[in-house]
C-alpha cells in the first residue's frame, strides 16, 4: 500500500517519501487512505480559523492521489510525459460545495507548492512543471506562494470566512504579491496586517491604507 505509507511520511514527517511507482491504486488502499485523511483532518480543522467547511472524502482522495502521482513524477525522471499526464486525468471533485471542496483538497495540497519548487529545481521545462501548475490555478488556496500562478477563481474562498482568513495568512507570511489583485484579498490582507507594517513590508507597500483605491 504505497498510497497511504506516502501520506503517513507526510502529514507525520512532512517528507515527500516516494516508493518505486505501482499499479493504480485499489480499492483496498483507497479505503485505507480515506482513513488516513480523515483521522489527520479531524486534527487539522481544530486549528481552522473559525467553523471549518464539511469533510469531503473524494475531494480529499483527489487532491491526495494527484500529489502523490506528482511526487512520482518529481522522484522517478524516467516517468514519462504521457506517463505522467494520464497519472493526472483524475475525475474533478463534483461541483456541490465548492468551499468544501477546496478546504479538502487543501489537506494534502498545501505541499503543492514544495513539490513545484522540487521540480522546478531539477527541470523548468519538465512537463510536470505545467501539470502542477494547472492543478495550481485550480486550487488557489493550496498553491499560495508559487510564481507566475493565476487562481482560476477564488470565489468559493472569498465566500468563506475562514477559508479566506486562512488564505490570506499564506498570502502575508508568503509575501505573495501576486494575489493582491483581487480587491476583497488587498482589503482583507490590509485589515490583517493593519497597523504593523513591519511584519510583512513587502505587501504593506502595496496594500490599500483607509480610502486609497
Amino acid at each position: 500500500m504505497a498510497l497511504d505509507t506516502f501520506l503517513r511520511s507526510l502529514f507525520d514527517h512532512g517528507r515527500l517519501a516516494v516508493p518505486v511507482p505501482e499499479s493504480v491504486e485499489g480499492e483496498a488502499e483507497l479505503v485505507a487512505t480515506g482513513a488516513i485523511l480523515a483521522g489527520f483532518e479531524a486534527d487539522w480543522r481544530l486549528d481552522f480559523p473559525g467553523t471549518a467547511p464539511a469533510w469531503n472524502r473524494e475531494a480529499g482522495l483527489f487532491a491526495a492521489r494527484v500529489l502523490y502521482r506528482g511526487a512520482q513524477g518529481a522522484m522517478f525522471r524516467q516517468i514519462g510525459a504521457e506517463a505522467l499526464r494520464a497519472g493526472f486525468a483524475l475525475p474533478p471533485p463534483d461541483g456541490g460545495d465548492a468551499a468544501s471542496a477546496h478546504y479538502s483538497v487543501d489537506v494534502t495540497l498545501r505541499f503543492l507548492p514544495d513539490l513545484a519548487r522540487m521540480a522546478r529545481g531539477a527541470s523548468a521545462d519538465d512537463p510536470l512543471v505545467g501539470l502542477l501548475d494547472t492543478l495550481a490555478r485550480e486550487w488557489p488556496l493550496s498553491s499560495v506562494g508559487m510564481p507566475g500562478v493565476e487562481p482560476k477563481s477564488i470565489e468559493p474562498i472569498a465566500g468563506h470566512p475562514g477559508l479566506l482568513r486562512l488564505y490570506i495568512d499564506r498570502i502575508v507570511a508568503a509575501a505573495d504579491i501576486s494575489r493582491l489583485g483581487d480587491q476583497r484579498v488587498a482589503d482583507a490582507a490590509r485589515r490583517a496586517v493593519g497597523a504593523h507594517d513591519e511584519l510583512c513590508p513587502v505587501l504593506s507597500r502595496l496594500l490599500p491604507r483607509g480610502n486609497d483605491r
